[in-house]
């Protein structure tokens, strides 16, 4: 989250000077207290029936000598809420789209996608993982008790709902490898993304400023969709394990439809030169 400027307008001097040693000792990472600039305003004037009021595009009460763990987690949601309601700016940077793919099952992939989401996650990049792969045999890595299925954007798509919007609606969280994410859950044929709704999911994610990177983890069997995601990506890493004939037809032809931004790598590959080449810096 981006840093939030608080100033105050308190006559209580004991309080005041109580709540900000607790803003500075609990929430230094993400409220800075500033008697100049300010997203919000912490008052103590008698407002609205003997109310603190904090001060914003939203504006929200709550009761006076309220505990400070309340107002600042208050201030914290209300930042989030601002963010998300800006056109998802944060960073100022579009997102960069990887796709990761094999020729056949058991290559990898998803293990290599994931484990390429939560490094990147360790490096404090803000990484959204995707799995447009419903027959994956591989369990999750991530999880949240609310997770929804990509079966629920794909219907959202098909109402000309704002892509980005419906993304954040349904994603989830796993806080334990600090990753976003959307799965395939259930294995049905009509979870996989005809044409039309592939537009529309990149005509939005082509503009998401939300995240640094946003990792495809799509099926093997090729199609209309997922050729047009792999022209529209940054980059696209196409897992090799077996070394065999029907893998390098596999990658000529990804290669001869869309023309570009085909990385081959073995399915054992080192995550740190994947993420060097996702960052235009290539390994010996």
């Amino acid at each position: 989250m981006i840093k939030t400027r608080v100033t105050f307008d308190i006559e209580d001097h004991e309080y005041f000077s109580m709540l900000k040693t607790y803003i500075s000792l609990n929430y230094s990472e993400v409220i800075i207290t500033d008697d100049c600039n300010f997203d919000f305003i912490i008052t103590d004037k008698p407002l609205e029936g003997d109310q603190y009021i904090i001060i914003s595009s939203h504006h929200f009460t709550i009761y006076k000598y309220q505990k400070a763990s309340k107002i600042c987690s208050q201030i914290v949601n209300c930042a989030a809420k601002e963010v998300a309601d800006d056109e998802y700016e944060i960073s100022g940077k579009k997102a960069k789209l990887i796709v990761v793919t094999s020729a056949a099952g058991g290559a990898g992939k998803t293990r290599l996608s994931q484990s390429l989401c939560i490094r990147l996650a360790e490096m404090k990049q803000k990484v959204l993982y995707m799995s447009l792969d419903c027959f994956s045999a591989m369990e999750g890595k991530f999880n949240d008790d609310n997770e929804n299925d990509i079966s629920k954007l794909q219907y959202y798509l098909t109402l000309k709902r704002d892509t980005n919007k419906s993304v954040e609606a349904i994603k989830g969280y796993d806080s334990i490898h600090n990753v976003y994410f959307i799965r395939s859950i259930y294995p049905s044929m009509d979870q996989l993304f005809d044409l039309d709704t592939m537009e529309t999911l990149l005509t939005g994610l082509m503009k998401n400023t939300v995240y640094q990177y946003i990792i495809f983890d799509i099926p093997t069997c090729i199609t209309e969709a997922s050729l047009l995601l792999m022209n529209h990506a940054f980059l696209t890493f196409v897992i090799n394990k077996f070394d065999s004939p029907r893998e390098k037809i596999y990658l000529k032809f990804l290669t001869d439809r869309t023309g570009k931004n085909m990385k081959a790598v073995p399915s054992d590959y080192d995550l740190e030169q994947m993420i060097g080449m996702m960052s235009g810096i290539e390994y010996e």
